[in-house]
Parts: structure tokens; sequence; C-alpha cells
């Protein structure tokens, strides 16, 4: 009896097994495709996940969605608001899947005649006043006080806005934004990009519903915390009176920051366009930057969220100065360039980057979780090396790339970065006639699938 007993709990996970379809993989990064897309991101299987789930927005009632490994595959036929589950065995354990089908939210942005007559074909730099207010509020958290590289700490702004705010410190935002500031630092200073005060009011801009990548605005939850907050501590009265600090620092970043070479060199070596760039900062910034872009009526926009230009070290050339805080802004534009291309080659990527630990240190790159993720940071910083090379004088340029090869490499994770690099620019100097960065992406690939390290 004990015998049979243990026979059939040795059988059960199999007789579950057969209550659903399964598919066979020998990669742990696989891709899919919904309705005839194939996806730009990759799927890492994830048995641990009970089940590791898929949510994409769609306007359509009847969904296809297709994973494929490198041995097998599975269509999943999904209609909104219901669910599919099928097995992936990977070495030996299953990873229960499921693919749902939400209900797409409305459009991120929405521009107006008048808007697009405006605005195309400029370029122009903001701090936004709600923005800066979130950007406050961080500040004053556990987590913004202890994270210098989140929050920029080496400022006398900075001391100024503790000074002035700390009173407010125990205010319930604070706290809630800390609970979740890890997590959704760069997409809750994005979201807060799509509001204005509105006589001390925060009000939705007309042209956005949302600035960051996901489907919600995720600052809604804490607006009505926000006004409280810029009410009691008199927030707009502080910005107001900040004015004409900021507007030096826009002027800094006009100055080191120019957006007008760095849009036509991209526009000549990629495919992808764009009708008009903002890029906002805060002073409060340091080293957490993303972008996002939107699209309507036949418009365009590119969108970074960086850090300003402030703070040039006494033995920092004016021209080194601008080749850095260039890169900042450099590296955010041409994931707009650079991603659209690598969307071509995801599957060549997935299995030439799936190398844990190779490229990437996997600790410092914990938020580049995906062959496709560490891959496009390579290449976005790899392509600025080639502007830079053209844009500043030899010594400049030659200078700037050593002092970024290590910042990559010892800073950020990005192992092989230096190597990466100058086979970019090896590769590029020998193009052929009308050869575009984009044209060596199979070149690049090829060299990175035999390079040893």
């Amino acid at each position: 009896m004990l015998r049979l007993l243990s026979f059939l709990l040795l059988l059960l996970p199999q007789l579950l097994l057969s209550q659903l379809p399964c598919i066979q993989s020998n990669q742990e990064v696989i891709t899919y495709s919904i309705n005839g897309e194939r996806s730009s991101n990759t799927w890492t299987i994830m048995p641990a996940l009970k089940p590791d789930v898929l949510d994409f927005a769609t306007e359509q009632k009847n969904n296809r969605v297709v994973f494929y490994t490198d041995v097998d595959s599975m269509v999943c036929n999904v209609k909104i608001g219901s669910a599919f589950q099928f097995y992936i065995l990977f070495k030996g354990d299953s990873a229960l899947t499921e693919v749902r089908a939400l209900k797409a939210p409305p459009k991120a942005a929405t521009f107006s005649k008048a808007f697009i007559s405006k605005n195309k074909g400029k370029s122009s730099f903001d701090i936004p006043e709600v923005q800066e207010l979130v950007h406050i509020v961080m500040a004053l958290t556990p987590t913004g006080i202890a994270d210098k590289n989140m929050v920029e700490h080496d400022t006398k702004y900075y001391e100024e806005v503790m000074a002035r705010f700390q009173p407010w410190q125990d205010h319930p935002v604070v706290a809630a934004m800390d609970k979740v500031l890890n997590q959704q630092y760069a997409v809750l200073k994005m979201d807060a990009c799509s509001f204005v005060f509105s006589k001390g009011k925060i009000q939705k801009k007309p042209e956005y519903d949302r600035m960051s990548w996901g489907w919600e605005n995720t600052l809604t939850p804490y607006l009505a915390q926000l006004e409280d907050f810029a009410q009691q501590s008199e927030f707009q009265s502080f910005f107001n009176a900040h004015k004409a600090y900021y507007a030096e620092l826009l002027k800094e970043a006009e100055r080191f920051m120019p957006v007008q070479p760095q849009w036509e060199w991209l526009e000549r070596e990629f495919s992808s366009r764009y009708d008009n760039y903002l890029i906002t900062f805060s002073p409060l910034v340091n080293g957490s930057h993303s972008t996002s872009n939107f699209a309507d009526n036949n418009f365009k926009q590119c969108i970074m969220f960086i850090c300003s230009a402030e703070g040039r070290p006494a033995d920092r050339s004016e021209a080194i100065w601008e080749a850095g805080m260039t890169r900042v802004v450099f590296t955010e534009i041409d994931h707009n360039y650079v991603n659209p291309v690598s969307d071509k080659y995801v599957e060549q990527i997935s299995q030439v980057f799936n190398k844990t630990g190779f490229w990437a240190d996997g600790v410092r790159t914990a938020s580049y979780n995906s062959p496709y993720a560490v891959f496009n940071e390579y290449m976005t910083w790899a392509v600025f090396s080639l502007y830079a090379r053209e844009k500043y004088s030899p010594e400049v340029a030659a200078q700037y790339i050593t002092r970024m090869e290590k910042q990559m490499a010892d800073n950020r994770g990005f192992l092989k970065f230096a190597a990466f690099n100058q086979m970019l620019i090896k590769t590029y100097d020998g193009r052929t006639e009308g050869q575009k960065v984009e044209d060596l992406y199979p070149l690049v690939l090829e060299w990175a699938a035999r390079f040893k390290g």
C-alpha cells in the first residue's frame, strides 16, 4: 500500500501536466508574437512563478499569441477578458504559463493640429512643475535619502530642499511613495510630466493620458496626497521663487546637451523619424534616466527624463563636460532609434546575449533583465562613440570614449563593453559606401556570437 501511494505521488505532477498543453524548450529565454507581430520583448522561463503571466492590451476581440522555443511552439487563442494556460518544460522542470488579453487603455497621447503646428521640427528643455514636486517628495523618503544615484545630494539646491521641506517629511504621501520607489521611480517621474498645476489643483495635460511605458498613469493614486502636500508646504511659492535658478539650468542644458546635431546624426544613420524632442529634467535627478515616445495624428514625439548639466568639476574641461552631458541625452534618445532595429533581430539577440554573467554581471545590471535589454544598452552607448568621433576633436573623443568604456564595465557592470565598443568603431570605419549604423547589425551579432572574451 505504501509503495502504491509513493507511486501515485510521483505520478501526480504528470497527471496534472497532462490536463494542459505543453511545449518543450532547451533555452531559458524564448520569444513570442501577438496577432502576427513578433514582440521586441523576450520571455524568460520561470518555473518558480505559478503561473508566470503575460498580460497584453488589445482592441481585438479574438487574439492569437504564439510562443516560440528552439524546438517547439504554442498557439494561444485568447479573447479579451479571458486567459490561456499551458506548460513549458525546461531542464526537467515545468513552468505554468498564462496569457491574458486585457482591453486596451486610452491612447497615451493625443496631439491636436494646434499642438503639432507649435511643436513640429522643434526641441526644448523643461523643468516641469509637478515633476519637481514629485522629486521633492522622493528626496524626503528614506529611500531617496539613502540612494545618492537616485537623488542628487551634492548640490546647494538639495540642501535647501531638505531644509525647507523637512517639516513635511512625515506627510502620508512621503511614506506612500517610499513603499514603491525602488520599483516605480522611473515611471512615477515620467507620469508626473503629464500633469500641470491649475489654480492650485493638479490637472492632466490635454495631450497626455500617461507618459510612462505602462497602460496606466502610475501617479494617479497619489494626486490627492500630492495636492495636500503642495498646499501645506506652499510648494508653488518655493517653485516660483526658484524660477531664475531653473532658467539658468535650462540655459546650461541647451549649451552642454545640444539636441539638434544629435537628432540630425541619428536620422542619418537610422530609419526612424521623429517630429519633436522634449527633454525634461530636475536638479534632484542623478543617475537614473529614461525615455519614451508617442505617436498620434502623423506626429511622433520623443521625450527624455534625465539629469541637469549642473556641477562641472573644476578639473573637467568644457569640451569633456559637453561630451559627457551630451552622452546623457544621446543614450536616451538613441534607444528610440536602436530598439526598433533590434526588434528585427530579437531571436539572434536572445541566443547570443543569453550568457548570464558574461555580457552583464547580473547584479548592477539587474534592471536589464533580458538579452534584448542588455544588447540595447551595449548598442546605445557604443553608437555614441561613433557620434563623438565625428563631432569632437580626436583628443576629446578618445579621452571620453576611454572614460565611457571604464564606466560601463567598472561602474555599470556591462563587462565586455570595451571590446564591443571597439568592434563597432572598427566595423563602422570599414563599412561600405551608403551603409548606415542600422545596416551593421548582422555583422555586430556575428562578431558577438564568436566572441569568447
